[in-house]
């Protein structure tokens, strides 16, 4: 079974995500889930292994050589550290984990397996045989220098409800996180003040808007947006 991978891949964004994740909630059979977060992902990336994954993919000097640039232009640490805020960012921290995808899906046995950039969650019928396999998971990583938010990593029954991409997820429902729906609103109210003072053209800010509204009409957030004027 190939994973699901989305985040900066045309037609497998946020809204991909989510659908995704209902289905695999409602998936007979898979009554419990893994869900994991990396620490530090952008971090702790290696500057090495970016570049060994990327390399085939460069078809000259010049192309190599931008990529060299853009991965070495940002780094928390020598040799480590993805460059964050640039259309790079997500592209190189799916690029990353391609091999652990497949790992864990080929090798490991993970079903329904979903990535978000670093955000992953897969899922199965019996709760230990989940543990050895986010153990496989942390061994995968470490070999690639990362290691696992332990605050961020939970084996746990479908019923108690899915935290993946900002959403919430049953095997009849999706509902958006409490801390999204705050950070969307902050957005909201940020952008809204920006093309007050035409920092933020109407077209951006129109087309942003559009998007907070169909967010929240996919994830049982009509009322919450209707409270706040922000429902048509």
């Amino acid at each position: 079974m190939l994973p699901t991978v989305t985040a900066c891949r045309q037609g497998l964004g946020l809204a991909a995500a989510h659908r995704a994740l209902l289905r695999a909630c409602r998936r007979p059979g898979l009554g419990y889930f893994a869900k994991c977060d990396i620490r530090r992902y952008f971090a702790s990336v290696r500057d090495d292994v970016l570049l060994e994954l990327l390399g085939p993919h460069c078809s000259d000097d010049w192309a190599r050589a931008l990529v060299q640039g853009l991965v070495h232009s940002w780094s928390d640490t020598p040799g480590r550290g993805m460059p964050i805020g640039n259309l790079t960012s997500q592209l190189f921290a799916n690029a990353y984990l391609t091999r652990t995808d497949l790992t864990m899906t080929r090798s490991v046995g993970a079903r329904s397996y979903l990535r978000y950039v670093d955000d992953f969650v897969w899922f199965g019928s019996d709760a230990t045989i989940l543990h050895r396999q986010v153990a496989a998971l942390a061994e995968e990583l470490g070999r690639v220098g990362l290691c696992l938010h332990p605050a961020k990593t939970r084996v746990a029954p479908v019923s108690e409800g899915v935290d993946f991409a900002g959403v919430v997820a049953f095997s009849d429902h999706v509902r958006l996180r409490g801390r999204s729906k705050r950070r969307a609103l902050a957005l909201w109210r940020r952008q809204r003040e920006d093309c007050a003072q035409g920092r933020l053209s109407e077209e951006r800010y129109h087309s942003s808007l559009l998007s907070l509204v169909a967010l929240g009409a996919r994830t049982g957030a009509r009322g919450w947006l209707r409270s706040r004027g922000l429902s048509w």
